[in-house]
């Protein structure tokens, strides 16, 4: 029996839904990148976990940016997801200020304003970049941690239709639609 969860990550895609590793090297965060792609569609997620039992330090901050360096280029969505264990909600915290400001800077918002943990507070978040449509996220507690689930759907658009026009011509009157089914 486990006695103690200090996190972990994972993407998890449905059939028919490709996705892409993409690798980061990192020393401070669990970082990791993905791209998903469902039809023609793309975008990119970095799944982020910064553990909570240390104190945040400056290469959190080196390595984030590095991250963003890279994904803020990209043309497709950019989706920077997980737990960050730091509390986005206090203004006066100067890792907060400092996280923000490094969004904003790369012309990332977070989406997530309600508390995502059981002791309250966001420290899990959904960044997009500031010109994106904002996504509504909800935050649903499972029961399975200490942190919530946090849910969001992401407009992806649906390849045209097709269509099938049939055109018939009926010279001999005993020829029936039915017979060409």
């Amino acid at each position: 029996m486990m006695s103690t969860n200090y996190g972990g990550m994972a993407v998890v895609a449905v059939s028919g839904l490709r996705l892409l590793c993409i690798g980061f090297d990192t020393t401070s965060i669990e970082l990791l990148c993905a791209e998903v792609v469902p039809g023609p569609f793309s975008a990119t997620v970095d799944l982020i976990y910064r553990h909570g039992s240390e104190a945040v330090m400056t290469t959190f901050f080196v390595n984030l940016a590095d991250t963003l360096d890279r994904v803020a280029a990209y043309n497709d969505p950019v989706y920077i997801v997980g737990d960050i264990n730091v509390r986005i909600d206090r203004d006066d915290d100067i890792n907060t200020k400092q996280l923000l400001e490094l969004l904003d800077v790369y012309g990332f918002t977070v989406q997530v304003s309600d508390p995502t943990h059981a002791r309250d507070g966001p420290l899990d978040v959904v960044s997009t970049r500031r010109d994106d449509a904002p996504l509504p996220v909800s935050v649903y507690d499972a029961g399975l941690s200490d942190h919530h689930l946090l849910l969001w759907s992401v407009p992806i658009p649906r390849p045209p239709l097709v269509q099938h026009l049939l055109c018939l011509s009926f010279v001999d009157r005993g020829i029936s639609l039915a017979q060409h089914r």
